[in-house]
């Protein structure tokens, strides 16, 4: 195993098969040693109008295309709902 983490957030809901979907605020960010907080990075939307593609079958696709491929094995899965009060 490595130490690395890897996410994102949305402010979205996922449904849509391959929908495109517009948003400034959704993120994606990489922690090299999640030990270390100066090792993160975040990536923000650059074109609002392509923040997202929801898809049943590839997961979640932050921003225009395939920038970003990875093919790994996941040790932990979480989702959380941020709710506004």
């Amino acid at each position: 195993g490595t130490n690395q983490i890897v996410g994102g957030y949305n402010p979205l809901d996922w449904e849509g098969g391959g929908i495109i979907k517009d948003t400034q605020d959704s993120f994606i960010f990489n922690f090299t040693d999640f030990r270390d907080i100066n090792t993160g990075k975040i990536g923000r939307v650059t074109s609002a109008s392509y923040a997202l593609i929801c898809n049943h079958q590839w997961g979640p696709i932050f921003g225009n295309g395939h920038d970003l491929s990875m093919n790994f094995e996941i040790d932990d899965y979480e989702a959380f709902q941020v709710v506004r009060k």
